[in-house]
């Protein structure tokens, strides 16, 4: 009975002294991210991006080797990489990293960069990790199709004002309005522009009243009378 007692005795402070419910629980730190981009709209290649990234130390423990991981980056020009001005936070604490781009010529065609990071850092315990934080740019997409030097080659013609000053006359219901509108242009069909239709040079008339234009051909006069117009065409 006495032996009973004694093991009972030594099995209970063995429990209330050792076991994990009586040991402290260690520290350990927690990280969030705030993830920005500037500037957000109207981007073009050569332009450059500047990603901030605000870490701030939630947990209780010290967290040091601060640092941010890209996850998701659709630039061409490759993932930047973040320069943060302090790499150990106590609790509480916070710090910016900055990460440059310069934004390429696919990424404005492109018309979107996106971007998901995560922050990364050590406690005396374990490696720790942010939830992801994402941030997404918007380039100048359209203007690789409307601006100046574009839309030239793609209409094929350099004749730009005999264009326009004949489309109320050539183009009839279309008008001005529409050939100025990037909306019509996109209807007629983006392959239709980039490959523009070109009569042989026999076909062309040689005394035109005005620049061959793609889509505004001048109908050529009859050789037998040649101030006989030619039938309008379908």
């Amino acid at each position: 009975m006495l032996v009973t007692t004694v093991l009972t005795g030594l099995a209970a402070l063995t429990t209330g002294v050792f076991a994990p419910t009586g040991l402290a629980q260690p520290a350990v730190g927690a990280l969030t991210l705030t993830k920005s981009a500037s500037p957000q709209v109207g981007l073009q290649s050569g332009d450059t991006v500047t990603y901030t990234f605000l870490v701030t130390n939630v947990g209780a423990a010290t967290v040091s080797d601060i640092g941010v991981t890209e996850l998701v980056f659709t630039g061409s020009g490759g993932a930047p990489e973040a320069d943060c001005s302090s790499t150990t936070l106590q609790s509480g604490q916070s710090t910016t990293c900055t990460a440059p781009y310069d934004v390429t010529d696919a990424d404005q065609a492109a018309c979107s960069i996106n971007n998901t990071a995560v922050a990364t850092g050590k406690d005396p315990q374990m490696s720790v990790k942010s939830p992801p934080a994402s941030a997404t740019v918007v380039t100048d997409c359209a203007g690789n199709f409307a601006g100046s030097a574009f839309l030239p080659a793609a209409l094929g013609s350099s004749e730009l004002g005999g264009l326009f000053a004949l489309a109320p006359l050539a183009v009839g219901s279309l008008g001005l309005g529409s050939l100025g509108s990037l909306g019509a242009l996109g209807a007629v069909g983006a392959w239709a522009l980039s490959t523009p239709y070109q009569p042989p040079a026999a076909a062309r008339c040689q005394d035109a009243p005005y620049p061959i234009v793609p889509y505004l051909i001048p109908p050529c006069p009859k050789e037998s009378n040649p101030n006989e117009p030619s039938p309008a065409g379908p």
